[in-house]
């Protein structure tokens, strides 16, 4: 069984672990805990633990859970991420300044040498020019890094299916890869501190003239020309934080209170957060789709706004009118259990939405009419190997009661699995739900990953515990209301446990990739995947 993750971040360590290009570690260094993390207050430890501070998806580790490909996705770390929240009682308290450097290492695992080159910005209040000062060098540092052969695995950017296909069957020593970028102020120039926070109304009245001083089309076409080929597939529209171009979700683990801190007394999210897509975005969104200027680029709806990802499924439900489909991608996520975004987005996402359930509720997550709309341009969901992210309350209460007990923790984790899985399937309850569903673990990405799935050498396990959950549902899945019977009667629409294990492992993404990684896609065709419909 072949083996591929939709999203990881194995770049994000190495390509920060110096300023110079010959002190650089490789891709397949493994990266400790910083040694910066003990030298913090234990209360702002207990704040940030949910962070694994390891190396998740070095290419040693790759390597050696047999995992065939990966989707690396690039992308500068946003400035915003490096300024403590100073309103919060908890970083006034017990975060003096001279401790904010060793929070960023400790969170991010990048060298003191970077650290103190992005303070050095903040402190003078200077902005950054995220595409020829971050993207640009980190895209150079990897065509380095693919040449090196001196490892015990090499690694190869995939241009095409084709490509991709046939390093997959045919060459068990190269792990075959396929790029993404994870942020789209990648591809702006942010020139003061004060344009990482100018409110919306403000972006929605500037001139084009204020619009092209950013120079995100400019930027996106310069791309698109010297990547050739090896420009990113999909491109996810935000992060963590506001860009000028859409809102975006909370996705910092909430406070319960000062003696339960999360990630969101730490890292202020706060500003522009949930808002609307903005012109700007809108124009990014159409250069990234164009394919009169380079090859398409397929857009990631992860982290961004309730609003924004409204108006882009109206979007692509406008182009599909026109003859144009446009998958809808979620790279790597949950699903919350509304029914729409609207109920999804009622209710502050705080410590209390989540505190008596199973499942997260918070609005990142995909509801129900994301899924339906998902299924219907036929595109793909990843799903998140993170704790942070998936469980509620009473999932993680579910965990920790596990402990010492590795069956039960194994089938806790299973049961959170599949419980977004075949909600997924009876949400659209086809056949051909089955063809949506991949793993977008997110490893590397400062996330909380799974204990026994927490990291590439153990990704492998996840199919074939999926697989012998579905041969003999030993306990129903009671948080989502579907019994261990209900599985085999309702929802595997006459799929083996085998074929769908296969399917979640690899099959669905090559399937996509068979659809939407083609020239006769991306430059000039409309390959609208015919061959299934839903």
């Amino acid at each position: 069984m072949k083996l591929i993750d939709f999203h990881t971040h194995p770049l994000l360590k190495p390509a920060n672990s110096s300023l110079t290009d010959s002190e650089r570690k490789n891709l397949w260094h493994e990266f400790p805990v910083p040694e910066t993390y003990a030298q913090l207050s234990k209360t702002i430890q207990k704040a940030v633990k949910s962070t694994d501070k390891t190396s998740q998806t070095n290419l040693g580790k790759v390597t050696q859970g047999s995992v065939n490909g990966i989707f690396f996705a690039m992308g500068p770390a946003e400035r915003p991420f490096f300024k403590p929240n100073v309103r919060n009682i908890l970083v006034r308290c017990f975060l003096p300044k001279k401790d904010y450097k060793k929070l960023a290492r400790s969170v991010t695992g990048f060298a003191m040498s970077k650290i103190d080159k992005i303070f050095e910005r903040i402190d003078n209040k200077k902005g950054v020019d995220y595409f020829n000062e971050e993207l640009q060098p980190e895209f150079q540092y990897l065509l380095m890094q693919e040449k090196i052969q001196n490892v015990p695995n090499k690694f190869k950017i995939a241009k095409n299916y084709s490509e991709f296909k046939n390093i997959i069957d045919n060459d068990p020593s190269t792990i075959a890869v396929i790029l993404t970028i994870e942020g789209a102020h990648a591809f702006g120039n942010f020139q003061t501190e004060s344009d990482f926070v100018v409110p919306f109304a403000q972006v929605q009245s500037f001139s084009e003239e204020k619009i092209k001083q950013f120079a995100f089309i400019e930027n996106i076409r310069v791309m698109k020309s010297q990547w050739g080929d090896r420009s990113p597939l999909f491109v996810t529209l935000c992060h963590h934080f506001w860009n000028l171009l859409s809102g975006h979700s909370k996705s910092m683990s909430p406070s319960k209170n000062l003696f339960k801190p999360g990630m969101d007394a730490i890292i202020d999210q706060f500003a522009n957060m949930n808002v609307p897509m903005t012109k700007i975005g809108e124009q990014v969104v159409d250069e990234l789709l164009s394919k009169k200027n380079g090859r398409r680029i397929l857009i990631d709806v992860k982290h961004m706004s309730v609003s924004s990802r409204k108006w882009y499924y109206n979007y692509v439900k406008q182009k599909k009118q026109t003859g144009d489909n446009i998958p809808i991608i979620c790279s790597h996520t949950s699903i919350n259990l509304f029914t729409t975004m609207e109920e999804a987005s009622a209710v502050p996402d705080t410590f209390s939405k989540d505190e008596n359930a199973y499942l997260s509720r918070f609005s990142i997550n995909l509801s129900n009419d994301e899924i339906l709309a998902i299924a219907d341009s036929k595109g793909i969901i990843g799903i998140i190997l993170n704790e942070g992210r998936m469980p509620g309350e009473l999932g993680r209460k579910a965990i920790q009661d596990c402990e010492g007990n590795p069956d039960m923790l194994r089938d806790i984790y299973v049961k959170l699995i599949m419980c977004n899985i075949i909600h997924i399937v009876r949400t659209i309850n086809k056949k051909e739900a089955w063809d949506l569903i991949c793993i977008g673990s997110d490893f590397d990405g400062v996330i909380d990953p799974f204990e026994i799935y927490q990291n590439a050498l153990t990704l492998g396990d996840l199919p074939t515990h999926l697989m012998q959950y579905i041969s003999n549902p030993h306990f129903d899945l009671d948080w989502i209301g579907v019994t261990a019977n209900d599985i085999k009667t309702k929802y595997m629409f006459d799929y083996s446990a085998q074929e769908i294990g296969e399917k979640f492992a690899s099959r669905n993404i090559m399937l996509f990739l068979d659809r939407y990684f083609q020239d006769s896609y991306l430059k000039s065709g409309s390959n609208i995947g015919d061959n299934i419909i839903l």
